[in-house]
């Protein structure tokens, strides 16, 4: 199922990127043909890239540390342009006008250069609409806590009886809260529940450490996070682990 940055992203596409390549028409593909054809013609293709994409980024993410949005374009411009490439080599052999083989990197590289340009617009578009919506869980949630910790950086949390010890920039609070409400409140951020009674926000984390077969985070204070047995396939797919 499609995500909803997923659907914004095909938006984009459909609804700014291929009319502007049905207006300017690149390399003169289907001169003369009117803009609706255009237009459905380059949001049809895109379809079936947008497919190829999300595919390939399925494969990799496993290999992946980083989501910077940057990177995420580069590597989506990567997968995306032989696509094109082999759209524009066929286009004109049909038209009984071929490429001639010492222009190909010349017009890949050109191919790049746009698919990055649209890519990364269309991330940093994205970037600004994500961001407000995984900052506005952690803000609600910090709410709770005493008015030096509200505009901290959240780390983690950790469960201490029937209190919520909550680790930040700033420090460490103490609140009177359940953890299993705390980890409902925080179920949209980035983060991975490594023990029964921690969960860690993934940008909170620094390093791992492993001592006598027993494997705990490190966050950017220093406050080591246990992992347990149970959790660590969680730690696993977040690529956390040593």
């Amino acid at each position: 199922m499609m995500t909803r940055n997923e659907i914004r992203q095909d938006l984009v596409l459909l609804g700014v990127v291929a009319p502007f390549l049905a207006i300017i028409k690149p390399y003169g593909l289907y001169d003369g043909v009117p803009f609706l054809k255009g237009w459905l013609y380059w949001a049809g293709f895109m379809g079936v890239g947008s497919v190829l994409i999300r595919l390939s980024l399925h494969i990799f993410k496993q290999r992946l540390r980083t989501t910077h949005w940057l990177v995420a374009s580069a590597l989506k411009a990567l997968i995306i342009t032989p696509f094109i490439f082999g759209i524009i080599l066929a286009s004109f052999y049909l038209k009984q006008a071929p490429i001639p083989f010492a222009f190909w990197p010349v017009i890949f590289g050109q191919i790049f250069i746009m698919s990055l340009a649209i890519t990364a617009l269309a991330g940093f578009i994205l970037k600004a609409r994500v961001s407000e919506d995984v900052d506005a869980p952690i803000k609600t949630f910090m709410q709770n806590l005493p008015i030096k910790y509200r505009t901290a950086e959240l780390y983690a949390i950790s469960a201490e009886d029937h209190y919520l010890r909550v680790h930040t920039s700033n420090g460490g609070a103490l609140i009177l809260m359940r953890f299993k409400d705390a980890l409902a409140e925080l179920s949209p951020v980035q983060g991975v529940q490594t023990h029964r009674s921690w969960w860690v926000s993934i940008a909170g984390v620094v390093d791992t450490r492993r001592e006598n077969g027993r494997l705990s985070l490190v966050l950017k204070s220093g406050v080591r996070a246990p992992v347990s047995r149970t959790y660590m396939a969680d730690v696993k797919e977040k690529g956390l682990q040593v």
